[in-house]
């Protein structure tokens, strides 16, 4: 094995732990999008309770759709890294023709779609939410 190959071993090591990096980070703003709206409604319902006095609503309900743009902002951002970081590693599979010996998740179109397929299936859920929101 030649120094090249080690070296691109360690960088598609380094770019896959980015990879799971990112996509923890994803769900981590989903759950910080879920929280951000039950603590909303839980402060809604908690305020109705309190007829007495003029219930503050109106700056609750701007949190909505804050909180919704902001998980759209993330949810691109880490979706542009991962994107970006698969077509990385997708080099890294082709070199010295790698890809036509071995099999390559990121650069057989088999493997990729199927991936792709699935992170949408995360874009889907998070614009129900949204929209159940």
């Amino acid at each position: 094995m030649s120094k090249e190959s080690v070296d691109a071993n360690y960088r598609f090591i380094a770019a896959y732990q980015e990879v799971n990096a990112r996509i923890t980070q994803r769900q981590q703003a989903l759950a910080l999008y879920v929280t951000l709206v039950v603590s909303l409604l839980a402060a809604l319902v908690a305020l109705r309770g309190q007829r007495g006095q003029g219930l503050p609503v109106e700056w609750l309900v701007l949190g909505f759709p804050v909180s919704a743009a902001c998980l759209a902002l993330l949810n691109h951002k880490s979706e542009r890294a991962i994107t970006n970081l698969r077509r990385f590693l997708s080099e890294l599979e082709q070199l010295d023709d790698a890809h036509l010996r071995w099999p390559s998740y990121n650069t057989d179109a088999r493997w990729a779609e199927q991936a792709n397929q699935a992170r949408r299936f995360h874009d889907l859920a998070c614009a129900v939410l949204v929209a159940g929101g």
